[in-house]
């Protein structure tokens, strides 16, 4: 378990992170401007889609869960939402929500830690669990142990209903991966950065307006 860090600052100064870093980093919600969700971790309503199953998603970025090779093929999802920010003084927050297939319902994680302007990498912690991430032009990878979610029951009718409909291999290969992740939730996070500014970089319209999670 990595230590705890200083606790979540708020302030934010995209620009200056530009001048530190080289490149201001968020990805956000995919899609056509839609925000991340907001209604208090909650996914969309999956009402209308099979068997109950989220609606496909667009990635923004991944979430691999270690497994045994026999299910390596299965244990790679799409995340839809996420965001990363740095202030000037290299205070870093990273939020998203597990992938729907993972977990069969939307849980959101949020961990805070300070980047290391030098080598590039930050230790986050928070009510989830923690992570240790390092940040590069090309890709931004965090490793994450979430320990602070257990006890993680998996809606596995979602699981096995989102694998039907957005998974070309076997569904119950899925649900091999679901229940490893919610008996040891360790995954790794990979995400492409993308330079700017504006209110995108700002994480003013799409960032969640809490970090609440269900287990």
């Amino acid at each position: 378990m990595y230590s705890l860090l200083k606790p979540r600052i708020g302030a934010r100064n995209p620009v200056a992170v530009e001048r530190l870093f080289g490149l201001v980093f968020l990805v956000v919600t995919a899609g056509c401007g839609s925000a991340a969700p907001s209604d208090g971790g909650r996914a969309p309503s999956s009402a209308g889609s099979p068997s109950g199953a989220a609606s496909p998603e667009t990635s923004v970025a991944s979430y691999e869960v270690p497994v045994p090779d026999a299910l390596s093929a299965a244990a790679t999802y799409p995340i839809s939402w996420l965001t990363w920010q740095v202030s000037g003084s290299g205070a870093a927050e990273l939020s998203y929500a597990l992938p729907i297939g993972l977990v069969g319902r939307e849980i959101r994680i949020s961990l805070t830690g300070v980047l290391d302007a030098a080598t590039q990498t930050a230790e986050l912690s928070g009510a989830q669990g923690t992570a240790v991430c390092t940040l590069s032009s090309a890709q931004l990878v965090c490793t994450e142990h979430l320990s602070g979610l257990l006890p993680i029951t998996p809606d596995l009718t979602v699981v096995t209903a989102t694998a039907n409909s957005d998974f070309g291999g076997v569904a119950a290969d899925r649900v091999a991966v679901a229940r490893i992740f919610a008996d040891d939730p360790i995954g790794i996070l990979r995400a492409n950065p993308k330079s700017g500014g504006g209110d995108d970089a700002a994480g003013a319209k799409h960032e969640p307006k809490s970090s609440d999670t269900q287990n």
